[in-house]
């Protein structure tokens, strides 16, 4: 009797007794930080009106949300229309970009042309002895002015550099319904397969918030 009483007492112990800790699940993956060139087109042909309030201004909304979720990198701007420069160098305060985002206009640079390769080969130059890299292109339309470089040439420079480029053609194929020059997406396609990038096209500014979004999570999933 005495051995029946003292198990039940050692059962009771026991279901009394703390389950053991479990352990913590691990922090999440911090992002690596990044160097970032954002090459922007400032041709005439982003004023067309296909997507609100026209092609620029959908950009400009894109790239605000990108540099909201991009605290932890480096960023900088090339803009480009017939000629191709870098706005701003590559910072380490990209919310400190979003003033001069707001800011750019068709204007800033000569807008009768697309240097399309000479921007992609001034942005790579930025860029390339960086260890982690990659640059995001908006544009939209086919390169139809060179300087020094077209946009076969300044792939394969990204390409040498290890450098993905992702690409966004920006602007509607619906010519009948909004009367817009039509965005070419050739050169932005061939651009982002020759470097390990991707392509998107937004036809709305909806669909561009999406494009934007979806390679800013691609970097940071990027090693």
């Amino acid at each position: 009797m005495r051995r029946v009483v003292a198990g039940l007492a050692v059962l009771a112990a026991c279901e009394k007794a703390e389950p053991p800790p479990q352990p913590k699940p691990p922090p999440p993956p911090v992002p690596v930080a990044r160097d970032i060139m954002i090459v922007l087109d400032l041709s005439k042909s982003m004023e067309e009106q296909d997507l609100v309030r026209d092609r620029l201004d959908a950009a400009k909304i894109g790239l605000h949300d990108f540099m909201k979720a991009s605290v932890h990198d480096r960023i900088g701007i090339v803009i480009f229309g017939q000629q191709a420069k870098v706005l701003v160098p590559l910072t380490a305060n990209p919310p400190s970009l979003e003033e001069t985002i707001a800011k750019i206009e068709i204007g800033d640079v000569p807008q009768l042309g697309t240097a399309l390769g000479d921007a992609l080969a001034l942005a790579v130059d930025q860029v390339k002895g960086s260890a982690h890299k990659a640059i995001v292109v908006l544009g939209d339309g086919e390169n139809n002015w060179v300087t020094k470089y077209d946009p076969q040439q300044a792939g394969a420079l990204a390409k040498q550099a290890a450098i993905p480029v992702y690409t966004v053609l920006v602007g509607s194929d619906d010519t009948s319904r909004y009367g817009a020059m039509v965005a070419d997406p050739t050169e932005l396609t061939a651009i982002a397969a020759t470097t390990g990038g991707t392509f998107a096209r937004a036809r709305s500014r909806d669909e561009l918030l999406r494009d934007v979004g979806l390679i800013r999570a691609a970097l940071d999933h990027l090693p």
